[in-house]
Protein backbone atom coordinates (compact mmCIF):
# COMPACT_ATOMS: atom_id res chain seq x y z
CA UNK A 1 0.00 0.00 0.00
CA UNK A 2 1.13 3.52 -0.78
CA UNK A 3 1.14 6.43 1.63
CA UNK A 4 -2.45 7.27 0.68
CA UNK A 5 -3.70 3.92 2.00
CA UNK A 6 -4.92 2.74 -1.40
CA UNK A 7 -3.38 -0.38 -2.87
CA UNK A 8 -1.81 0.75 -6.16
CA UNK A 9 -1.82 -2.82 -7.51
CA UNK A 10 -5.61 -2.67 -7.86
CA UNK A 11 -5.75 0.89 -9.17
CA UNK A 12 -4.06 0.16 -12.48
CA UNK A 13 -5.64 -3.16 -13.39
CA UNK A 14 -8.57 -3.34 -15.79
CA UNK A 15 -10.31 -5.98 -13.67
CA UNK A 16 -10.65 -3.93 -10.49
CA UNK A 17 -12.53 -5.77 -7.79
CA UNK A 18 -15.25 -3.20 -7.06
CA UNK A 19 -16.07 -4.66 -3.64
CA UNK A 20 -12.40 -4.53 -2.58
CA UNK A 21 -12.03 -0.99 -3.94
CA UNK A 22 -15.17 0.14 -2.11
CA UNK A 23 -13.94 -1.32 1.18
CA UNK A 24 -10.49 0.20 0.72
CA UNK A 25 -11.96 3.63 -0.09
CA UNK A 26 -14.32 3.45 2.90
CA UNK A 27 -11.36 2.61 5.14
CA UNK A 28 -9.35 5.49 3.66
CA UNK A 29 -12.17 7.94 4.43
CA UNK A 30 -12.66 6.68 7.98
CA UNK A 31 -14.86 3.61 7.81
CA UNK A 32 -18.21 4.74 6.46
CA UNK A 33 -20.62 7.58 5.86
CA UNK A 34 -21.18 8.37 9.56
CA UNK A 35 -17.43 8.74 10.23
CA UNK A 36 -16.90 10.80 7.09
CA UNK A 37 -19.76 13.17 7.80
CA UNK A 38 -18.95 13.58 11.48
CA UNK A 39 -15.92 15.72 10.53
CA UNK A 40 -16.61 19.21 9.19
CA UNK A 41 -15.45 19.69 5.59
CA UNK A 42 -12.62 22.00 4.55
CA UNK A 43 -13.57 25.24 2.78
CA UNK A 44 -11.70 25.61 -0.51
CA UNK A 45 -12.24 28.95 -2.30
CA UNK A 46 -12.64 28.71 -6.08
CA UNK A 47 -9.69 31.05 -6.60
CA UNK A 48 -7.33 28.85 -4.53
CA UNK A 49 -7.36 25.89 -6.93
CA UNK A 50 -7.58 24.92 -10.57
CA UNK A 51 -9.96 22.12 -11.61
CA UNK A 52 -9.05 19.28 -13.96
CA UNK A 53 -11.58 16.86 -15.49
CA UNK A 54 -9.42 13.94 -16.62
CA UNK A 55 -11.76 11.77 -18.68
CA UNK A 56 -14.83 13.85 -19.43
CA UNK A 57 -15.41 16.94 -21.54
CA UNK A 58 -17.54 19.13 -19.31
CA UNK A 59 -18.62 22.64 -20.20
CA UNK A 60 -17.42 25.34 -17.82
CA UNK A 61 -21.01 26.03 -16.76
CA UNK A 62 -21.45 22.38 -15.62
CA UNK A 63 -18.12 21.84 -13.78
CA UNK A 64 -19.65 22.31 -10.33
CA UNK A 65 -22.43 19.82 -11.14
CA UNK A 66 -19.81 17.31 -12.25
CA UNK A 67 -17.79 17.70 -9.02
CA UNK A 68 -20.57 17.55 -6.42
CA UNK A 69 -20.49 14.25 -4.51
CA UNK A 70 -17.39 13.02 -6.35
CA UNK A 71 -14.07 11.60 -5.26
CA UNK A 72 -11.30 13.98 -6.31
CA UNK A 73 -7.53 14.01 -6.18
CA UNK A 74 -6.06 16.78 -4.04
CA UNK A 75 -2.94 17.71 -5.94
CA UNK A 76 -0.06 20.12 -6.25
CA UNK A 77 1.24 21.25 -9.63
CA UNK A 78 4.59 22.97 -9.53
CA UNK A 79 4.57 26.12 -11.64
CA UNK A 80 0.77 26.52 -11.61
CA UNK A 81 -0.70 29.58 -9.93
CA UNK A 82 -4.47 29.61 -9.34
CA UNK A 83 -6.44 32.59 -10.64
CA UNK A 84 -7.21 33.93 -7.16
CA UNK A 85 -10.29 35.86 -6.09
CA UNK A 86 -13.53 34.01 -6.74
CA UNK A 87 -12.65 32.76 -10.23
CA UNK A 88 -13.08 29.05 -10.94
CA UNK A 89 -10.20 28.13 -13.24
CA UNK A 90 -10.62 25.02 -15.40
CA UNK A 91 -7.34 23.49 -16.57
CA UNK A 92 -7.68 21.82 -19.97
CA UNK A 93 -4.05 21.13 -20.87
CA UNK A 94 -2.14 18.09 -19.64
CA UNK A 95 0.07 18.55 -16.63
CA UNK A 96 1.98 16.71 -13.95
CA UNK A 97 0.32 16.69 -10.57
CA UNK A 98 1.60 15.30 -7.28
CA UNK A 99 -1.41 13.83 -5.49
CA UNK A 100 -1.38 14.46 -1.74
CA UNK A 101 -4.56 12.46 -1.10
CA UNK A 102 -8.21 12.06 -1.96
CA UNK A 103 -11.24 14.07 -0.98
CA UNK A 104 -14.98 14.08 -1.53
CA UNK A 105 -16.66 17.27 -2.72
CA UNK A 106 -19.56 17.31 -0.25
CA UNK A 107 -21.04 20.54 -1.46
CA UNK A 108 -20.45 23.74 -3.38
CA UNK A 109 -21.64 27.17 -2.29
CA UNK A 110 -22.00 29.16 -5.50
CA UNK A 111 -22.80 32.41 -3.66
CA UNK A 112 -19.61 32.25 -1.57
CA UNK A 113 -17.65 30.57 -4.41
CA UNK A 114 -16.28 27.73 -2.24
CA UNK A 115 -16.03 23.95 -2.37
CA UNK A 116 -16.65 21.90 0.80
CA UNK A 117 -14.26 18.96 0.72
CA UNK A 118 -14.04 16.09 3.22
CA UNK A 119 -10.68 14.38 3.43
CA UNK A 120 -8.51 12.54 5.94
CA UNK A 121 -5.45 14.46 4.66
CA UNK A 122 -3.68 16.47 7.37
CA UNK A 123 -4.38 20.22 7.21
CA UNK A 124 -0.64 20.96 6.98
CA UNK A 125 -0.47 19.03 3.68
CA UNK A 126 -3.56 20.76 2.29
CA UNK A 127 -1.76 24.12 2.20
CA UNK A 128 0.14 22.93 -0.90
CA UNK A 129 -2.98 21.92 -2.84
CA UNK A 130 -3.53 24.05 -5.92
CA UNK A 131 -5.37 21.59 -8.20
CA UNK A 132 -8.47 19.42 -7.74
CA UNK A 133 -8.54 16.51 -10.20
CA UNK A 134 -11.67 14.53 -11.01
CA UNK A 135 -11.03 11.15 -12.57
CA UNK A 136 -13.22 8.06 -12.81
CA UNK A 137 -12.99 6.91 -9.18
CA UNK A 138 -16.52 6.28 -7.98
CA UNK A 139 -17.84 7.13 -4.52
CA UNK A 140 -18.33 3.76 -2.79
CA UNK A 141 -21.89 2.89 -1.84
CA UNK A 142 -20.86 2.50 1.80
CA UNK A 143 -20.01 6.21 1.85
CA UNK A 144 -22.99 7.42 -0.15
CA UNK A 145 -25.75 5.22 1.26
CA UNK A 146 -26.82 4.05 4.70
CA UNK A 147 -25.17 1.00 6.20
CA UNK A 148 -28.42 -0.11 7.82
CA UNK A 149 -32.04 0.01 6.74
CA UNK A 150 -32.78 2.18 9.78
CA UNK A 151 -30.24 4.86 8.81
CA UNK A 152 -31.21 7.42 6.18
CA UNK A 153 -29.07 7.97 3.11
CA UNK A 154 -26.83 10.91 4.05
CA UNK A 155 -26.13 12.09 0.49
CA UNK A 156 -29.81 11.89 -0.40
CA UNK A 157 -31.05 13.87 2.61
CA UNK A 158 -31.81 17.60 2.65
CA UNK A 159 -30.06 18.41 5.94
CA UNK A 160 -26.65 16.76 5.53
CA UNK A 161 -24.73 20.04 5.78
CA UNK A 162 -26.06 21.10 9.16
CA UNK A 163 -22.85 22.00 11.01
CA UNK A 164 -21.70 25.58 11.57
CA UNK A 165 -19.40 26.68 8.76
CA UNK A 166 -20.56 24.07 6.30
CA UNK A 167 -22.49 26.46 4.09
CA UNK A 168 -25.90 25.24 5.22
CA UNK A 169 -27.09 28.73 6.17
CA UNK A 170 -26.74 29.97 2.61
CA UNK A 171 -28.43 26.85 1.23
CA UNK A 172 -31.55 26.92 3.45
CA UNK A 173 -34.65 28.08 1.67
CA UNK A 174 -33.12 28.05 -1.80
CA UNK A 175 -34.90 26.10 -4.47
CA UNK A 176 -33.00 23.90 -6.90
CA UNK A 177 -33.61 23.65 -10.62
CA UNK A 178 -36.08 20.82 -9.84
CA UNK A 179 -38.10 23.00 -7.45
CA UNK A 180 -37.30 21.02 -4.30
Amino acid sequence: MGSSGINAEYMGSSGINAEYMGATMAEYFGGGSAALLSRPPFRVPFGAVGVVMLYDEVSDSRICDALTGCVVGLCHCRGFTPAGGDTLQVIREAGTWRCVGLGIVRGIDMAKRVFYVSTPVAPALLRDINVIVRGNTQLPGSLAFPTSVLERARYLACDVLDKVGSGSASMKGKKTAHGT
